[in-house]
């Protein structure tokens, strides 16, 4: 956020200062110039000369530890009294971002033997991810034995379907483990996709288990 004074008139201000609150929820990080933050969280600027036709400009830099509508109300004064004053307001919003991993324990595993899948997702965004869902492919070349995680997943429609986590809050996370039987020898390939309200496209990720 950046200020500019300016006389505007044609004799010179000897004294004119800025006064900055800092609203709830952002911290300043950086402060241009001479401006110290007071203990009744406003930063100050002090008094300068300010000619006819001249400009001070004075900047912060926010660090916003919520999201929400920030509302300014700068002021200036000159002299004894006060000067103009200014208002606006910024919108700090949230971005979500699923990591998807898919993870086989054993690998490569003998035919008749069992292999279990783990699939975990984190939300490493500062905003929440609705309506999360997961629906996961197996090859040809196996058999489920058994599936279970942080929500109920069965099969339905010829894959694995796990039911909706509502809301996938910042920086939490999910996991569910899948474990199946290697019915014949392949390069198999368990194929999972995620789908939520945020995502434009499902999210896919390959695990890829040779069998022998």
């Amino acid at each position: 956020m950046c200020l500019t004074l300016r006389n505007t008139g044609d004799g010179a201000e000897p004294k004119a200062s800025l006064r900055f609150p800092v609203p709830s929820g952002l911290t300043p990080s950086e402060i241009t110039a001479d401006g110290v933050l007071g203990a009744d969280g406003a930063i100050v600027w002090p008094d300068a000369a300010l000619e006819p036709g001249g400009t001070r400009e004075v900047c912060v830099v926010f660090q916003p530890s919520r999201l929400g509508t920030f509302a300014f109300a700068p002021e200036s004064r000159r002299g004894a009294g006060p000067g103009p004053k200014s208002s606006c307001a910024t919108e700090v919003k949230g971005l979500s971002a699923i990591l998807l991993e898919v993870v086989d324990v054993e690998d490569p595993v003998e035919v008749g033997q069992e292999v279990e899948y783990v699939i975990r997702l984190m939300n490493q965004g500062s905003a929440a991810e609705t309506s999360v869902r997961l629906a996961c492919t197996l090859p040809g070349s196996q058999e489920l034995v058994s599936a279970e995680g942080t929500t109920p997943i069965r099969m339905s429609d010829g894959a694995l379907r796990t039911e909706a986590i509502a809301t996938l809050a910042p920086k939490a996370s999910a996991e569910w483990k899948v474990r199946v039987k290697a019915t014949r020898e392949d390069d198999a390939r368990m194929v999972v996709e995620l789908t939520s309200d945020q995502s434009g496209q499902p999210i896919r990720e390959t695990e890829s288990t040779r069998q022998y």
